[in-house]
């Protein structure tokens, strides 16, 4: 089973992208429309928002991280079943911390690269707020984007130390200049 995980600040355009690579590692290896598809994106934040009870919705809105105890079980439940299944995944928004990171791999899961989009803290709050969600504020763009340059940047080191193969593209641009970014990066990377 192969995993990739896209990284980024709020609004990289993580789960854009990560979706758009798992398709198209599926159109690459599956010349045949009746081929299952072995590659599926996962989001962990759009899996959380789907399974949120009331209290965890709201928590969701105000910014805050789902603590490890919720999340984890969820993802290695579902890492296993992909497993069962012959899936690969390209996930986003898992593991997002070092805890997270660390279970995964105690646990007998490897990366096989983490691609991570980065993108300045300006474009990342403007980003946000034009996305017009509930929670979509300043204050909570504050709260992720310090978890992402501490929680999310620490756990990247270890990654690294684990010689998981670090991809970094530059998304600043529009998501077709980022998609092009990414491919060639993806292609790249044995070079």
């Amino acid at each position: 089973m192969h995993l990739i995980e896209f990284v980024g600040d709020v609004g990289s355009g993580k789960s854009t992208q990560a979706r758009w690579l798992a398709e198209s590692l599926n159109e690459q290896g599956s010349p045949s429309q009746t081929s299952k598809p072995t590659w599926r994106h996962i989001s962990s934040g759009q899996l959380l928002r789907e399974r949120a009870t009331p209290d965890e919705a709201e928590r969701l809105a105000a910014g805050q991280m789902t603590p490890d105890e919720i999340i984890l079980p969820i993802m290695l439940d579902l890492l296993q079943k992909a497993k069962n299944n012959g899936e690969n995944l390209v996930l986003d928004g898992f593991p997002r911390n070092s805890v997270q990171y660390q279970t995964l791999v105690q646990n007998g899961w490897q990366l096989d690269a983490v691609v991570e989009l980065i993108v300045s803290p300006e474009e990342s709050l403007h980003r946000q707020l034009a996305r017009g969600r509930a929670g979509d504020t300043e204050e909570n763009w504050q709260i992720r984007h310090n978890f992402y340059t501490t929680e999310t940047q620490k756990m990247l080191q270890q990654m690294v130390a684990n010689r998981v193969l670090h991809l970094k593209v530059d998304g600043n641009g529009d998501m077709n200049a980022t998609r092009n970014k990414v491919w060639q990066v993806w292609q790249g990377r044995a070079k």
